[in-house]
C-alpha cells in the first residue's frame, strides 16, 4: 500500500470550531491555515480524514505538529473519517490518546458541545 504526505484546507469555520479537510501529498504545515483556523473564539479543531487514505511517517510528524500547536493555543482536537487502516495508525502511535476520534461529522461536530 502506497503512504503519501498530507494536504490541509480549511473546510469551515464555525464560532466555537473549525474542520480542516485533510487530504495527500502536503509537504509542510500551512502558516495561513493554522491562523484563520486559530480565531479567538474556536475552542475545538476538528479534521476530517475522510478522504486521506493512509497516513506516513511524514503525514504522522505533521499531524503531530499540528496537536503541539493548537495544545498551545488550548485548542481541542478531534479528528473523523479515519479509515480502519488510518485508525490503527492513531492507536499504535498514540495519536488516540490525545486526539479525540470520531466516525461522523456529525459525531465529531456534536463532541464539540461535550466536555473532553
Amino acid at each position: 500500500m502506497q503512504q503519501t504526505d498530507v494536504i490541509f484546507h480549511l473546510q469551515q469555520q464555525y464560532t466555537a470550531m473549525s474542520i480542516i479537510d485533510l487530504h495527500e501529498n502536503q509537504s509542510d504545515l500551512p502558516e495561513q491555515l493554522l491562523t484563520q483556523a486559530n480565531s479567538a473564539t474556536t475552542s475545538t479543531i476538528i479534521l476530517n480524514c475522510s478522504e486521506l487514505e493512509s497516513i506516513n511517517s511524514h503525514g504522522i510528524r505533521l499531524l503531530i505538529l499540528l496537536l503541539i500547536y493548537y495544545r498551545r493555543q488550548q485548542k481541542r482536537l478531534l479528528v473523523f473519517g479515519l479509515s480502519e487502516h488510518n485508525r490503527y495508525i492513531f492507536e499504535i502511535t498514540h495519536l488516540s490518546k490525545f486526539i479525540d476520534i470520531a466516525d461522523t461529522k456529525t459525531q465529531a461536530v456534536a463532541a464539540v458541545h461535550r466536555p473532553e
